[in-house]
């Protein structure tokens, strides 16, 4: 059974047409930006932090180790609240960093947090010193449900840290 010539034309046309507009699609669609591992780490902390409210970065330092089984290490300031809540508030951040590394699908095997905080030294001067410094591996980061999480736990899933005394609360 022959196709008539007229419909065989139409569906060179369809054919030409679709092999023509295929192209095109491809060509106008914009091609997407490809961001370091460290930049969207930092990005992604950024978001998840409360604003700063001491007048510095709450982000100071990012590092993210090379190829699989690297560290992810953030280095961030606390605010300032009150005395009581200071321990509080510095959980929230640290579940707060880890949700978002969490989210960023960036490789990596542990994450190490520091924070710093303004504090009085044994000459009255007043220097920005770390504070925390706690370590997650990245099957406890993967296995936690963050969304239900208790932030005053989030110390006991660390496989390491130190704290200064007034943020242990």
């Amino acid at each position: 059974m022959a196709i008539p010539s007229k419909l065989a034309a139409l569906l060179i046309v369809e054919v030409v047409a679709i092999i023509i507009a295929v192209p095109i699609i491809i060509v106008a669609r914009p091609e997407s930006v490809a961001v370091a591992p460290a930049e969207a780490v930092e990005a992604a902390v950024r978001e998840a932090l409360a604003p700063p409210n001491r007048g510095m970065d709450r982000v100071t330092a990012v590092s993210v180790g090379e190829g699989d089984g690297g560290e992810v290490g953030v280095v961030l300031t606390l605010n300032a609240g009150l005395p009581g809540l200071r321990g509080l508030d510095a959980k929230g951040d640290v579940v707060a960093v880890l949700r978002a590394i969490r989210h960023t699908g960036v490789a990596y095997d542990q994450v190490v947090v520091h924070a710093t905080f303004p504090l009085v030294g044994p000459l009255g001067g007043i220097s920005e010193e770390p504070v925390i410094s706690a370590v997650y591996s990245r099957s406890v980061v993967d296995a936690t449900d963050w969304e239900r999480f208790v932030v005053e736990g989030v110390y006991l899933i660390a496989d390491g840290v130190e704290l200064l005394a007034d943020f242990a609360e």
